[in-house]
């Protein structure tokens, strides 16, 4: 993990279970380190996860997991902000990743 945020702003750790799972990799509690759930919920507008608050990844991410939670978060991450514009996602957290886009 200590690798990855060596390459990486940000890493997103999506295994696919439900609620939050940890891999046991050294460090999965730095800063810039977050599971799919807690970011997900984030980015859905959940209540008890706004006030995350997710370093910008800079000018790379990685996205560790399969399948489609996986897969939504590198797409978020990726899609310009018109695209999402017309989705559900929250306002606040598309702002957000917005200005990382343009960073």
């Amino acid at each position: 993990m200590r690798l990855l945020r060596e390459k990486y702003d940000a890493v997103v750790v999506a295994t696919g279970a439900q609620g939050e799972k940890k891999l046991g990799l050294a460090g999965e509690e730095l800063p810039g380190v977050y599971g799919a759930p807690e970011f997900v919920k984030w980015y859905n507008g959940h209540p008890d996860h706004a006030s995350l608050n997710p370093v910008s990844p800079g000018d790379a991410a990685v996205v560790i997991g399969q399948g489609n939670v996986a897969l939504d978060i590198a797409r978020i991450l990726g899609r310009p902000e018109h695209e999402m514009k017309v989705t559900d996602i929250n306002l606040t957290a598309l702002g957000r990743i917005n200005e990382w886009q343009h960073q």
